[in-house]
């Protein structure tokens, strides 16, 4: 856990990647502005995921880390209101954060 320019991160580190959420104290809560992660499939391919749940764009790109091939790139809104708080969440407990 981390505290930078008021933000506060919350890091988990995996087998084969890692994930962070972000958090915001604003509106008396601490709210989830920001979750990234990074795993691989163990089978030469990264799946790179960085939501930004303030603007609502959530970007998910994998691509061959023995090459850097970009097998795909998608960008999409999603937005969600009101956002989580942190005593609400639990880790992973859904596709999108």
């Amino acid at each position: 856990m981390t505290i930078n320019k008021g933000v506060l991160s919350v890091n988990f580190e995996l087998l084969r990647g890692h994930f962070e959420h972000k958090f915001r104290y604003q509106n008396g809560n601490f709210e989830l502005i920001g979750f990234s992660s990074v795993n691989s499939d163990g089978q030469g391919v990264m799946t790179t995921t960085d939501f930004n749940l303030s603007t609502g764009i959530r970007i998910e790109k994998s691509e061959r880390y023995d090459t850097d091939k970009v097998l795909s790139n998608r960008r999409k809104k999603i937005l969600i209101r009101p956002l989580p708080k942190l005593q609400d969440i639990t880790p992973m407990e859904n596709e999108l954060y």
